[in-house]
């Protein structure tokens, strides 16, 4: 399966919006039955649900059921979520979102929030790793997570990592505590 996302209204003279499933060896359309308002920017999967960041209203990261393209929640922003990664496997995993933000739900989270994929609530939880992309009014537009680490990459000149300050322009990368996912991929022809 195959996911786009972005600004458009129609696939294949279908009437589908922002966000598409598509079978690329049948070149089709698979159903999928929420579409948002929003422009897609960023997309992330695990195998059984899929995440994507937008902008529109603020912004969202939302989840939906992979077979099916039912939502399952929606966290609101006050900016674009322009990116999306999943680190870590299995119950440790988490949903790190980038982009040009302050807030994600209720809370404070400068251009990074680590999320929960099964919830969508920031991690509120003591000693969680919340770092601050800073030095800019404009945010994180990319990040990888790989193993153990995750990559960022923006317009960006500092992180704030409570505590401390590390000066770090445009490119960096960050240790995670999450366990790394190992599972080799699957290629089928």
């Amino acid at each position: 399966t195959l996911f786009i996302g972005g600004s458009f209204h129609h696939v294949n003279k279908a009437d589908v919006a922002h966000l598409a499933s598509i079978d690329p060896v049948k070149n089709r359309l698979h159903p999928w039955r929420s579409h948002t308002r929003d422009t897609i920017l960023a997309f992330a999967e695990n195998g059984k649900y899929l995440y994507a960041g937008d902008r529109g209203g603020g912004g969202h990261v939302r989840s939906f059921v992979l077979s099916t393209g039912k939502l399952r929640w929606t966290e609101t922003t006050n900016g674009n979520v322009n990116t999306v990664a999943l680190v870590g496997s299995g119950a440790s995993q988490q949903l790190v979102l980038g982009g040009h933000f302050t807030k994600v739900g209720s809370q404070v989270r400068h251009k990074v929030a680590i999320i929960s994929p099964i919830t969508g609530l920031v991690d509120r939880s003591p000693g969680a790793w919340h770092p601050a992309a800073a030095g800019s009014d404009l945010g994180v537009y990319s990040e990888l997570a790989y193993g153990q680490h995750i990559y960022f990459g923006g317009d960006f000149l500092e992180w704030q990592t409570h505590p401390g300050v590390v000066e770090q322009d445009h490119l960096a990368v960050f240790s995670t505590t999450a366990a790394a996912d190992a599972t080799p991929p699957v290629v089928t022809a």
